[in-house]
């Protein structure tokens, strides 16, 4: 029987090319996901735990002494909150400002090489992560997430151009919803890793494994991706076919950057991604130390709790992408109502869910429903909003993914550091947690 792995071929069975590339680029947003959010889950750990002005509303006491446990402060970081809120902030600098520069070399010379490099670079300084926190000081550790936030800002540009010149209209929401919704996933084997290793090795372990598998992703793609159909020598003939019949092909235009910053539909799409983003970043760096510091939940629920909403998220993404590529072929649904309608579901009901909160206290199993409950709703964002870039443009999806989701981040920079300046004292955290939603 005739096979091929280059080709991921066995006979009469195979899997396309743009099968694998979303393979791949989901694999990918996990492990980027997944050394960003490793950071938040231990940080409280790194540092020495600051005397609190007042006990967490939420605390358990045995004969006068709170329930849980304490690690020996010895060889801990003298990080206080608004440290932390520091350190968690300067990923989202970096993040920010090399946005426009990945998002333009994508469009213009092809995604594989920056894409591949970022994930690469981001891997190897998340290794030499614990190095620089244990021999440098806190400056230093402040301007190497941030170069990590750096290495990883052409991310989603580089998946916006990748999908731009694989994905067929007619797939997009389903494609879509699979790969732009692997930050779930990347946040739920985030938490679920990063909660193992660390009881069983420590902090630094974490990193370490992070950063490992971030490695192996890197030569696995140099294998199988490509920036588009035309570079990749291992496609069938059928599949490309099929491919240049069903997306355009990319004309050698000159970037208006002008007309796009004048493009109301460009900054409708800034505005909703911008709320999006706050609600995800917010949850994703704040949510584990919430339960960890206010409603008293130890590091092995903990990593539990926050990892069940998000997969919820991604179960919502996938099914509300296929239902949405469904209607459009088969009911004949308007591409532009199904994108604004599940952009429409995925903003206003998370909210709700998340407004109601402050009233449940420390009710922990009421805040755990409607964190799942908020975070199904929002399932349906990344096969509305993120794909709908990619409707707009052909040639330039990359550069204006790039403006979008690079402004949204702008809100993981606010979060922490809102959380920091408000909450000073870890168990005020309760305060903000609710409300700023």
């Amino acid at each position: 029987m005739p096979w091929s792995l280059l080709r991921s071929e066995c006979g009469k069975c195979y899997l396309p090319q743009r099968f694998i590339l979303v393979m791949l680029i989901t694999a990918a947003i996990i492990v980027s996901y997944g050394q960003r959010v490793n950071f938040s889950m231990v940080v409280a750990e790194m540092a020495v735990k600051c005397e609190k002005t007042a006990p967490s509303p939420c605390a358990v006491e045995l004969n006068g002494t709170t329930l849980r446990s304490r690690a020996n402060d010895e060889n801990k970081q003298q990080w206080s909150q608004q440290d932390q809120a520091v350190l968690l902030a300067s990923f989202f600098v970096g993040y920010v400002l090399m946005h426009l520069p990945g998002g333009y070399i994508s469009d213009k010379f092809g995604a594989r090489i920056i894409f591949t490099l970022s994930i690469c670079i981001s891997s190897f300084c998340t290794i030499l992560f614990p190095l620089i926190v244990d021999y440098c000081g806190f400056v230093c550790v402040v301007i190497f997430r941030a170069i990590i936030g750096i290495a990883q800002a052409s991310v989603f540009p580089n998946v916006t151009t990748l999908m731009g010149r694989w994905i067929p209209k007619t797939e997009r929401a389903t494609m879509g919803g699979i790969a732009f919704a692997a930050n779930s996933w990347g946040i739920v084997i985030g938490n679920l890793v990063t909660g193992v290793f660390h009881q069983a090795l420590g902090w630094r372990s974490v990193f370490y494994i992070w950063g490992a598998l971030g490695i192996t992703w890197y030569f696995f793609a140099l294998i199988w991706l490509y920036s588009d159909p035309d570079s990749c020598p291992v496609i069938t003939e059928k599949e490309y076919a099929f491919l240049n019949e069903n997306i355009p092909k990319k004309e050698e235009l000159k970037l208006d950057v002008k007309g796009i910053l004048l493009d109301p539909a460009v900054w409708a799409l800034v505005a909703g991604q911008f709320g999006h983003a706050y609600l995800i970043f917010f949850l994703a760096t704040n949510m584990p130390k919430y339960f960890s510091e206010v409603l008293n939940v130890n590091m092995k629920q903990n990593m539990w709790v926050n990892s069940m909403p998000y997969i919820l998220q991604w179960i919502s993404s996938v099914i509300s992408g296929q239902l949405g590529d469904y209607n459009i072929k088969k009911r004949g649904w308007d591409v532009n109502f199904t994108r604004k309608f599940y952009t429409t579901v995925a903003s206003v009901l998370p909210s709700i869910c998340l407004l109601i909160m402050p009233y449940l206290e420390c009710e922990v199993m009421g805040v755990i429903i409607l964190l799942c409950l908020s975070l199904f709703t929002m399932g349906p964002f990344y096969c509305g909003l993120k794909v709908n870039v990619i409707d707009l443009t052909k040639n330039f999806s990359g550069f204006v993914m790039a403006i979008v989701n690079g402004l949204g981040a702008v809100a993981g920079i606010m979060s922490p550091s809102i959380v920091g300046w408000l909450a000073p004292d870890e168990s005020e955290l309760v305060v903000l947690d609710f409300s700023s939603n």
